[in-house]
């Protein structure tokens, strides 16, 4: 897996696959938390938003009954964005849908309190340092770290995980 950040502006992620959920079931390993067993990925989405909840139900059906990664298996919890007060209770991540713009810092400020990463693809978002990880895999993979993102969440990864992405 390489990395690399582009300059120019990114199009938009093709629809998530099961093999953009085994990158993220990897990418999770590496946190030094080092989680295990059931890992729940809450799914934030604006229910209002056609293109944002169609994004976490195909996400959800990807991860119904569970997808297995190494020693995780993630589990998907559909999250609309008015309910993340305690929504984010029990999660190890969460991972944010396109078009969540105007909620980046109300998700970014429940994901530092829950002391979580946020996963997107949406690059803006880990650009602006409301998104710790930004993913994309196709043409190839890429993995972007905002490295202020993660401190201020409190999230941090094993140094090995460093060769493998870029940090802003």
């Amino acid at each position: 897996m390489a990395a690399g950040l582009l300059s120019f502006a990114m199009p938009v992620q093709a629809e998530m696959a099961p093999k953009d959920f085994q990158i993220i079931g990897r990418t999770l390993s590496l946190l030094s938390s080092r989680p295990a067993g059931r890992v729940n990925l809450a799914i934030i989405y604006a229910p209002d938003l056609p293109a944002s909840k169609a994004e976490a139900e195909a996400i959800t059906q990807i991860l119904t009954g569970g997808l297995s990664v190494g020693n995780l298996t993630l589990l998907p919890i559909p999250l609309a964005i008015d309910r993340l007060g305690d929504g984010l209770n029990g999660t190890t991540a969460a991972f944010v849908t396109q078009g969540l713009t105007n909620h980046h810092e109300t998700v970014a400020q429940a994901a530092r309190r829950h002391r979580i990463p946020t996963i997107t693809t949406d690059m803006a978002c880990v650009r602006t340092g409301k998104c710790v990880l930004g993913l994309r895999t196709e043409p190839q993979v890429e993995i972007l770290l905002n490295r202020a993102a993660a401190q201020e969440a409190q999230v941090s990864f094993a140094s090995a995980f460093r060769l493998l992405i870029s940090e802003i």
